[in-house]
């Protein structure tokens, strides 16, 4: 499971992007960061809750809501967030750094 690449809660159908390290596949958990559509939510910190786009549609980051999910809870949907590698880290970054 690589980082940036968004998942499917089974339970609930939200999305998900993976937020840890690849180097930490062998573990039955992922940190994921969850997606919520920008019309349905305020932007309370830009840097914080970066715009990113699935399947045309714009989503916000919500990073502050990050969390671990059990591998078993999640299902690909083979779409990935690579090109927002960097809005995503400073995202993380923002949120344990305060920067």
């Amino acid at each position: 499971m690589a980082r940036h690449v968004v998942y499917r809660l089974k339970r609930t159908s939200q999305l998900v992007v993976i937020a840890q390290s690849d180097w930490l596949d062998h573990l039955t958990t992922r940190v994921v960061v969850p997606l919520v559509p920008v019309d349905s939510a305020n932007v309370p910190q830009s840097r914080l809750n970066p715009i990113v786009e699935v399947k045309a549609i714009k989503y916000l980051a919500m990073t502050q809501a990050l969390a671990a999910v059990r591998v078993a809870d999640i299902e690909p949907t083979g779409e990935n967030l690579t090109n927002f590698h960097e809005k995503l880290v400073a995202a993380t970054d923002m949120l344990f750094e305060g920067y």
